[in-house]
């Protein structure tokens, strides 16, 4: 070999060297600006994708660059970013023959790489490509959802070979397009589900507070300011102490220690309203630690009427409760009364039956042994049938026994209860000893108390 074939051939190696470090900074350089780009994202979603397919078409040098997706219906792509675009570029197209729809509908994360359009059914069917000169596309899909919904692309008026990682680059951007429709997206669902509670919140019949641990009030609803009879700027930044009335602070933290353990807690109490008056209030609370902040949720309403309702309820239960006592102690009474009448009824019953017996029937006896005529007679029938019509209704109160006796038994009875002997009851009636024992036998067996061991006079004691 000689000198001038090796210098040949070590020109050629320097040169290849100098090639492959060339490629290599450009890389660098490419995944330098890629890294920027993450590190440059700002709150606004919108912003954040144009800037995206600005640097999509800067790092990866074609000659535009688009972001186009798909409506809710898809049935028409917009492009929603473009950077270096023909002036008279048409930002909603049909999906027929569009590169960026066949991408999007592909449903994977593959890129589509096309080095010249030429004689492509795209350039058939796009007349943007030959009306702009493109010659060749790089794109890939973006997602929501696991779906996609659109494409992140660049066009190039040069026939491009594009390489691993120009391919790495349009997908990394893609994705982060992606995550961007993804919090954008979030964000909407959080707005709307904001929206909706804020309804719910405001047009609740409940009314809402939101405490601080500090009792300061942070946010309340319609109802609130209602039952309150504060103005939103009055009611706002008060603390829950101002207008309790019942609640000292050793309860309100008892209240407040209560909801941070449990995570809950029910309760009433009674609140002052600004025009002064007193109102009972429901309360149910709720506790929630956001890490930096914790608040309490409360709702109430408003159990001022029911509240009466049960005092007054209750006062009224109170006094039938005392009626009833009153009543029983009457009706106790009237039936010791009543028993009283009822025994004093049949005593003098008893006593009125007797003393006809002992002061009528016996003399009525004596005068039918007197000889008396028959027109005499028929009149003592008629004063002993008339007694017995008087004294009939009285007669079920007294014992059986008693009054089967006759006139002179009776006469014997009385005598034998007032501790007369046998003798001094003869001497008394005129009558025979043997007489007196036949009449003490008689009244024994009418008694019931013939062959026993019975003293008569205590027997007859019993009837009084």
């Amino acid at each position: 070999m000689n000198r001038d074939s090796t210098y040949k051939e070590l020109n050629k190696k320097t040169s290849e060297l100098k090639q492959e470090v060339a490629k290599r900074e450009w890389a660098e350089d490419k995944i330098s600006k890629l890294t920027e780009i993450v590190g440059q994202a700002g709150v606004d979603h919108d912003d954040n994708i144009d800037f995206i397919v600005q640097q999509a078409c800067k790092i990866l040098e074609g000659t535009c660059s688009f972001y186009n997706r798909l409506d809710s219906k898809r049935e028409s792509m917009r492009t929603c970013s473009s950077y270096r675009v023909p002036a008279d570029f048409n930002k909603t197209t049909a999906l027929d023959g569009l590169i960026c729809f066949e991408i999007t509908t592909k449903g994977n994360e593959k890129p589509t790489v096309i080095k010249d359009l030429k004689g492509t059914v795209y350039e058939k069917k796009d007349p943007g490509i030959k009306k702009w000169g493109l010659k060749s596309y790089l794109g890939f899909p973006a997602l929501l959802d696991g779906t996609a919904i659109g494409s992140l692309c660049i066009f190039d008026t040069k026939k491009r070979d594009f390489s691993p990682l120009e391919i790495h680059i349009i997908s990394t951007l893609a994705k982060a397009i992606s995550l961007e429709e993804e919090r954008k997206q979030a964000e909407i669902v959080l707005r709307e589900q904001t929206l909706r509670n804020e309804i719910i919140l405001q047009t609740a019949m409940d009314s809402f507070f939101i405490i601080d641990m500090n009792g300061k009030i942070v946010r309340a609803n319609d109802a609130a300011f209602m039952i309150s009879g504060y103005s939103p700027d009055e009611l706002v930044g008060m603390n829950i102490r101002n207008f309790e009335i019942q609640e000292g602070s050793s309860r309100a933290e008892r209240h407040a220690d209560t909801v941070i353990w449990k995570g809950s807690d029910r309760f009433e109490t009674k609140h002052r309203r600004k025009d002064g008056r007193i109102i009972d209030l429901e309360v149910r609370s709720n506790y929630l630690d956001l890490g930096d902040e914790r608040f309490i949720f409360c709702f109430f309403h408003d159990i001022t009427m029911r509240k009466r309702a049960e005092r007054s309820l209750k006062k009224r239960e109170k006094e039938l409760e005392n009626k009833s006592i009153s009543l029983e102690e009457t009706n106790t009474a009237l039936k010791v009364l009543l028993k009283k009448r009822n025994e004093d009824k049949r005593k003098l019953e008893k006593k009125m039956l007797l003393n006809i017996k002992e002061l009528v029937l016996i003399y009525l006896e004596r005068l039918k042994k007197s000889g008396l005529d028959h027109r005499q007679m028929a009149f003592i029938d008629i004063m002993e049938s008339n007694l017995d019509e008087i004294t009939s209704p009285f007669v079920h109160g007294l014992t059986g026994s008693y009054l089967r006796l006759t006139p002179t038994e009776i006469q014997v009875a009385n005598l034998v209860k007032q501790g007369k002997t046998t003798k001094e009851i003869a001497e008394l009636l005129n009558l025979s000893k043997g007489t007196i024992d036949t009449h003490r036998d008689n009244i024994r067996k009418k008694i019931g108390i013939k062959n026993k061991k019975i003293n008569l006079r205590t027997k007859l004691l019993t009837f009084q």
